[in-house]
């Protein structure tokens, strides 16, 4: 389903995509090696009325990357809805947060590669 883009969305996303975190910028490095495999992720695109952070059509997963304040419990409500809005649509959303750090970043990786083997033998 389409929905209609909020007037500046697509000025948002490519700021975003300009201006990445750090965890944005590292993940997004390592990404790019699923282009070989047939996957094609999409960063800071605008989806379902939310931008998101990386989205892969083929296997249907969104991933975000949430930043401390998404921790606290003022912005998980705003994040649960984003996910309901997204897995309705068939989508799958991965939260991680600080996968800037090197550790965090490879178990990111591990459980991505787990969720597109998944969804693509699905």
């Amino acid at each position: 389903m389409r929905t209609r883009l909020k007037p500046g969305t697509i000025d948002r996303a490519r700021f975003q995509r300009k201006h990445p975190t750090e965890g944005e910028r590292k993940l997004w490095y390592k990404l790019r090696e699923f282009n070989a495999r047939g996957f094609h992720f999409r960063r800071q695109a605008p989806f379902c009325g939310y931008i998101v952070d990386f989205l892969e059509h083929s296997s249907r997963i969104v991933i975000e990357l949430d930043e401390s304040e998404h921790g606290e419990a003022l912005y998980r409500p705003e994040d649960e809805i984003e996910d309901r809005v997204i897995e309705q649509e068939g989508y799958r959303v991965l939260r991680f947060s600080n996968v800037g750090a090197g550790a965090n970043l490879y178990r990111a990786l591990d459980r991505i590669r787990a969720e597109l083997g998944s969804r693509r033998a699905a």
